[in-house]
C-alpha cells in the first residue's frame, strides 16, 4: 500500500476517536493483517471499518462510529490521501502509537483546510523546499518532524495561517472531480536527507459511497498474546477520559462525562474572583479550559469582544494546554490575534511579562524565558553565592541561632531552598535593594527561621542576597522575581490605569495558582481590564500539591478581594484505595490548609475500571534499581500500558534508568511538571523526580525510595520543631503529589535497611498499604 484514501466522514471520526486512530495506524503498519471488513473496540461497542482496493497501491478506508447505519459518501466529497510508502520517510515508517499521533494532526490539517479555517499558531506552518509543511505532531514529540502536504488551489485556497507565496501543485483529478488533500513524507532537519516531497496520486475511480459492513472481523480483541506489539492497542472505556479525548460539544453534551459540579463551575457567571478547589485528579484544568471556551463561544455568538489570558507555570505546561485547546476547541480560538474580537493567549506569567516590558530583551536580559528553567539556574547561582559567603564569613556562623547553624552544617539543599524563598518574598517582594541591609535587619518581619532568628541571622541572609545580586548585576541579568516585580510596578502606574480598559484582558485564567508566589499573584489582578471592583480572575487550587509554592492563600493582601470558592469533589483519576491513601496522608500531615475536602471528596470509577484496580503495596529491596525495574516490567506485561516511576532517592535515579535501558525498554524522562511528553495517552515507561511528576496521570506508578531518613531528610534532633515544620510539610506534599499520579495500581519500593518513611507508617498500620 502506497496510498491510503479517507473520505471526509472518516477524517472527522479519527480526529475525535483515539481508538479509531489506533486501528488505522495498525492498518498502515500491517496492511496484510487487517481484513476487508473489520471492527475495533470503542468503549463497550464496536466501531466499523471497510477497506476497498482501488488499484495496486491505492486503498480506500471508510470508518464508522458505533451504531452507524448510514453509508459513507465518497465521490464528489473531500478526500484525504495519505502517502504510506514503506520505502520512504512516511507514516508507515513509524510505530503505530506514533503513527496515530501523526494521523490526528493530518486529520485536523485536512478539516481546517477544507473548511478554510486558520491554523493554530503552534503548528508553525513553514515553506520547506518549495512545499507547505506543518509540525507532524504536537511540539516535544516525534522530534518535531514536519509533514509535507499539497492541495489544489482551485478547489480550496490556502487557509489563513499557511504560506501564501508557494504555488501548490494541482491535486490529481479523478473522474468525479473529487477535491483531494495529499500528505507526503515526514521531513526532519539535521537528521533526514529526504526531500520534502508530496508525490502525485495516480488517477483513480472512486465509488459513490460505501456501506457499513455487516459481518466485520475484530482487530482489537482482548485475547491477543501479551508482547511488545501489544502496545499498539490503547484500551479505552466509556468512562475514562483525558484532556485530549473529546471536543467541546461532546464534553458539554447533556449525556457527556462531566459531573454536575464540573458542569456547574463551567457555566457559572463570573462576578467575583473564582477559586476552583479540588484534590488531584478532580479535573480542575479541564474545567478551566472548558470555562475559557464557554466564555469565548458565548461572546462570539453575541457578537461581543472577549480577550482571555490563560496563565500556566512553565513552557512545558503551556505546550500541553495548547494541545488540549487544539483537541477540544473546534473554533480555532488559539489561532486568534489581539485584533480579533475573540482572542485567547496561553503563556507563562514570566513570558508574558517579558513580552510586555518593552525594555527587556528575552535573549539578553533574562536567564531563561521558561520560568521553570530560569528558577533552576537561579538556584545554581544562589548555590555558588552561598558557598562563597560561607567560606568568607566563617566567623559569623558561631553567632547564628542554633537552628540556622544546624541547617548550614548538615542540610545544604534545605537551607538553600529557604534562602531562595526569603530573597524572593521577604527581600525583593518588599522592595529591598542591596543598600537596604539595615532596613531589612531591623525590620520586625520574621524570616524563615521564625521566632528563634537573631540580628546576626538576618545579616548572614543579606550577605547571601548581596553576593547573589552581584552576579546578576555583573552580567546585566534579571531573575524571575525581577521581571514580575518590574511588571507589577509598570501596571501600578497612572499610565497603565488609563490604558487598562483598552489593553487589559476581559478574563485571566490561572492554572495551578497554588504554585505562584506572592510576587506573581500580585500581578494577576492588574492584567484584567479593571472595569469593576472585583477582577475577573478564575484560579485552580490544590495546595496539597504546592511543592515549592505558597502554602497560604491570603489573596486579599495581593489585591484579589472577595474571591468565591467552588469545590470539585469527584476524583476521576485514582482508584478508591489510592484515593483513601492520599486522603489519609493529608489528614495525618501537619499541612495548614483544607484544600483536600475529605468529608465529601470521593473516587469516581466505573465497575469495569475498578476491576483493574489493586491495593497499594510495599516491597522491600536490597537493590532499588533491580526491584523497581522488575516491578515496572511486570505491571506493563499485566496490561497497565503507561507506567510512571517516581524516584525519591536521587542516588537511585541513574541506576534505575540504566537498568530499564539494559532490558531494552524505551524510557521517557519527565524533566518538568505537566510536560506534554507525560500528558499524552501513550504507552511506555516514564521516569521522573517528585518535583516533576505533578499534573500527570499513569495507569500504574512505582514510588522508589520513600524511605526513613530520605523522606523527609534526616535532621538533627536538636533542631526546633518550628524549623522542622516546613521541611515536614514539603515531604508530605511530595508524597501526596506522587501517590495521586496513579490510576489503578500503586507500588512502593523501599530500601530494606532504611525501612519505609515515618510519613507512611500510619497508612501501613491502618491497612491502606499492603506489605509484600
Amino acid at each position: 500500500m502506497h496510498w491510503l484514501l479517507l473520505p471526509e466522514s472518516s477524517v472527522e471520526l479519527i480526529t475525535t476517536s483515539a481508538t479509531a486512530r489506533m486501528a488505522l495506524a495498525r492498518l498502515i503498519n500491517s496492511p496484510d493483517d487487517v481484513p476487508e471488513a473489520f471492527s475495533f473496540s470503542e468503549g463497550e461497542e464496536h466501531g466499523l471499518g471497510r477497506i476497498l482496493s482501488l488499484a495496486q497501491n491505492i486503498i480506500l478506508v471508510c470508518i464508522w462510529p458505533p451504531k452507524a447505519k448510514n453509508p459513507a459518501a465518497v465521490a464528489g466529497r473531500n478526500v484525504l490521501a495519505v502517502w504510506c510508502s514503506p520505502e520512504g520517510s512516511t507514516i508507515a515508517a513509524l510505530d503505530p502509537p506514533d503513527a496515530a499521533v501523526v494521523l490526528e494532526r493530518v486529520a485536523a490539517l485536512a478539516l481546517r483546510t477544507w473548511n478554510k479555517q486558520a491554523f493554530p499558531q503552534h503548528w508553525h506552518p513553514k515553506n520547506v523546499e518549495g512545499r507547505h509543511t506543518v509540525f507532524a505532531a504536537p511540539q516535544g514529540t516525534l522530534k518535531e518532524m514536519r509533514l509535507a502536504y499539497a492541495s489544489s488551489t482551485n478547489v480550496f485556497p490556502a487557509p489563513k495561517g499557511t504560506l501564501r507565496d508557494v504555488q501548490l501543485a494541482d491535486a490529481t483529478s479523478t473522474s468525479q472531480s473529487t477535491p483531494i488533500l495529499r500528505t507526503g513524507n515526514l521531513w526532519q532537519a539535521h537528521k533526514q536527507q529526504h526531500a520534502a516531497s508530496v508525490p502525485e496520486l495516480p488517477s483513480v475511480e472512486l465509488p459513490a459511497q460505501q456501506d457499513p459492513p455487516e459481518h466485520p472481523t475484530s482487530i482489537s480483541s482482548d485475547d491477543e498474546p501479551t508482547r511488545e506489539e501489544a502496545d499498539l492497542r490503547i484500551p479505552a472505556t466509556q468512562e475514562s477520559y483525558h484532556l485530549f479525548s473529546l471536543t467541546y460539544d461532546k464534553w458539554m453534551a447533556a449525556d457527556g462525562p462531566l459531573t454536575p459540579e464540573q458542569r456547574r463551575v463551567v457555566n457559572r457567571e463570573i462576578k467575583k474572583p473564582l477559586r476552583i478547589h479540588g484534590p488531584a485528579g478532580s479535573g480542575k484544568t479541564l474545567v478551566l479550559i472548558l470555562k475559557t471556551l464557554r466564555l469565548l463561544r458565548d461572546a462570539q455568538e453575541r457578537g461581543e469582544k472577549c480577550h482571555i489570558l490563560f496563565v500556566v507555570t512553565s513552557n512545558a505546561v503551556a505546550n500541553t494546554v495548547k494541545a488540549a485547546f487544539e483537541a477540544i476547541d473546534d473554533r480555532a480560538f488559539l489561532a486568534s490575534g489581539k485584533n480579533d474580537d475573540q482572542y485567547l493567549h496561553v503563556d507563562t506569567l514570566h513570558g508574558w511579562c517579558i513580552d510586555e516590558l518593552g525594555y527587556i530583551d528575552s535573549t539578553r536580559d533574562v536567564l531563561e524565558r521558561d520560568p521553570k528553567e530560569s528558577k533552576a539556574r537561579q538556584f545554581d547561582i544562589l548555590s555558588n553565592a552561598y558557598d562563597n559567603v560561607i567560606a568568607k564569613r566563617q566567623s559569623l556562623i558561631e553567632a547564628l541561632c542554633e537552628d540556622f547553624r544546624k541547617l548550614i552544617k548538615n542540610h545544604r539543599i534545605i537551607v538553600l531552598q529557604e534562602i531562595q524563598r526569603e530573597i524572593s518574598i521577604r527581600i525583593k517582594g518588599r522592595g529591598y535593594k542591596t543598600r537596604d541591609r539595615d532596613r531589612y535587619v531591623r525590620s520586625p518581619a520574621k524570616t524563615f527561621l521564625g521566632r528563634h532568628a537573631n540580628i546576626f541571622d538576618k545579616n548572614m541572609i543579606y550577605h547571601f542576597f548581596d553576593t547573589y545580586e552581584e552576579r546578576f548585576k555583573e552580567e546585566g541579568l534579571l531573575d524571575t522575581d525581577d521581571v514580575v516585580i518590574s511588571m507589577s510596578s509598570s501596571l501600578s502606574t497612572a499610565a497603565w490605569d488609563r490604558k487598562r480598559k483598552e489593553l487589559g484582558f476581559d478574563y485571566v485564567m490561572v492554572d495551578e495558582a497554588h504554585l505562584f508566589n506572592e510576587n506573581e499573584r500580585r500581578v494577576l489582578p492588574l492584567l484584567t481590564r479593571g472595569d469593576s471592583y472585583f477582577p475577573n480572575l478564575v484560579m485552580t487550587f490544590d495546595e496539597a500539591q504546592s511543592i515549592g509554592g505558597t502554602r497560604g492563600l491570603d489573596l486579599e493582601s495581593v489585591g484579589i478581594p472577595g474571591s468565591k470558592r467552588e469545590n470539585l469533589h469527584a476524583v476521576h483519576r485514582c482508584s478508591p484505595d489510592i484515593f483513601a491513601l492520599s486522603r489519609d496522608l493529608v489528614e495525618r500531615s501537619p499541612l495548614t490548609f483544607t484544600e483536600f475536602l475529605t468529608e465529601k471528596s470521593k473516587s469516581r470509577m466505573s465497575a469495569a475500571e475498578q476491576k483493574r484496580c489493586r491495593k497499594p503495596t510495599l516491597l522491600y529491596s536490597t537493590n532499588l534499581a533491580e526491584t523497581s525495574a522488575d516491578k515496572a516490567t511486570k505491571l506493563k506485561s499485566d496490561g497497565y500500558w503507561k507506567v510512571g516511576m517516581v524516584v525519591f532517592d536521587r542516588n537511585a535515579y541513574d541506576p534505575i534508568r540504566d537498568k530499564m535501558k539494559e532490558r531494552s525498554h524505551e524510557v521517557f524522562e519527565i524533566e518538568q511538571r505537566g510536560e506534554k511528553l507525560g500528558a499524552v495517552p501513550k504507552p511506555g515507561f516514564y521516569l521522573m523526580s517528585p518535583e516533576s511528576c505533578g499534573g500527570l496521570e499513569f495507569d500504574a506508578v512505582v514510588l522508589v525510595g520513600v524511605d526513613e531518613g530520605c523522606v523527609p531528610a534526616l535532621l538533627d534532633d536538636k533542631v526546633s520543631l518550628e524549623a522542622y515544620q516546613s521541611i515536614l510539610e514539603e515531604a508530605f506534599m511530595e508524597v501526596y503529589t506522587a501517590v495521586t499520579r496513579a490510576k489503578y495500581v500503586l507500588a512502593f519500593v523501599c530500601d530494606e535497611h532504611r525501612g519505609i518513611s515515618s510519613i507512611l507508617r500510619p497508612a501501613l498500620a491502618s491497612g491502606h498499604i499492603e506489605e509484600i
